[in-house]
């Protein structure tokens, strides 16, 4: 009796330390999962994904954040993923698998036929994380192999498999559309590349195995677009990080980490100089791809409240 009271004691007070997240709602869940949210600058288009129970993932779409009803973008047979939607040009950049492998692609935001897709790349290899500039006339990505999205592919399902030994050697690269030729401006090695807001910096992710070269690890970069060297603002030492997205001055970044004392991942934010780290989400639960809006609301995907692995856009007040 006395060990169960300490544990209930010890539970009740780790719950109570834990901080809360000031004006947490659920925004959107749907029949299997719902992720990857962008956009709802001063409650205008959220863009997401989601997925149906025969693991189809398409875009969705709400002109408001709040009671409206999502419109769709994208229908059918589709694995469309990582949308990133542009105010300048209200149009979402995506990746887009062909059958074979993904391409970039773009859909006008008001334009509810897929027909109207616009792809920026169409190659053999994947292609992935798409981000905008500011004024949505360049276009950062990747290519390589699958990076951390919290799906598997395996066999003959249409589930994705990410990460292994390539990741490391995932390339970046820009696209500027406002040049007829289409030329693609390679950036380096690096994953989920970000425009800052004020387009001085592109975030990302650098991918390295470790010493026993069997296991990736990832930290957080940022790459001046004055050609200065890249900067490291993360050690390996403090995890795993992914899905790097900026504060709405440019003055901090907040990323998703899986540490190796906690098996799940948490919401983290830290300023460009890479100090001031600060743990933002504590829940036994998975979360990740946060956006930040102009607003300074976050917008997220978690499986908080769920089974693990149904996830849902959730949104809080960063303080």
């Amino acid at each position: 009796m006395k060990a169960l009271t300490f544990i209930f004691l010890f539970t009740a007070i780790w719950a109570y330390a834990q901080p809360a997240l000031p004006g947490l709602i659920r925004i959107e869940t749907g029949e299997r999962v719902v992720r990857d949210a962008q956009g709802g600058d001063f409650g205008g288009n959220l863009v997401y994904v989601m997925a149906d129970s025969e693991g189809n993932h398409n875009l969705y779409i709400k002109s408001t954040t709040d009671k409206v009803v999502a419109r769709a973008l994208s229908r059918g047979q589709n694995i469309n993923l990582a949308p990133n939607y542009c105010a300048a040009n209200d149009r979402i950049a995506f990746q887009h698998f062909n059958g074979k492998n993904f391409d970039i692609g773009y859909l006008e935001a008001d334009n509810d036929s897929e027909e109207e897709l616009f792809l920026l790349t169409n190659t053999d290899e994947n292609e992935f994380n798409p981000a905008w500039d500011r004024e949505g006339t360049r276009v950062v990505f990747e290519k390589g192999v699958a990076t951390r999205n919290f799906l598997s592919r395996a066999g003959g399902s249409k589930r994705l498999r990410s990460g292994g030994k390539e990741l490391a050697a995932n390339q970046m690269y820009l696209i500027d559309l406002a040049k007829k030729s289409g030329e693609v401006q390679a950036l380096g090695k690096g994953s989920f590349p970000k425009f800052s807001p004020d387009n001085k910096y592109i975030a990302y992710i650098k991918y390295e195995l470790d010493g026993s070269l069997k296991h990736e690890i990832g930290t957080l970069w940022v790459l001046p677009r004055d050609g200065s060297p890249p900067h490291q603002l993360t050690q390996a030492s403090l995890g795993y990080v992914s899905h790097p997205a900026w504060s709405p001055d440019s003055k901090q970044l907040i990323f998703t980490l899986t540490t190796t004392d906690k098996p799940d991942a948490d919401l983290y934010v830290l300023d460009l100089s890479g100090d001031n780290l600060r743990q933002l989400t504590f829940e036994e639960s998975t979360d990740f791809a946060p956006y930040w809006s102009a607003e300074n609301e976050v917008y997220f995907t978690s499986d908080r409240e769920s089974k693990p692995g149904q996830f849902s856009i959730w949104r809080f007040k960063i303080e």
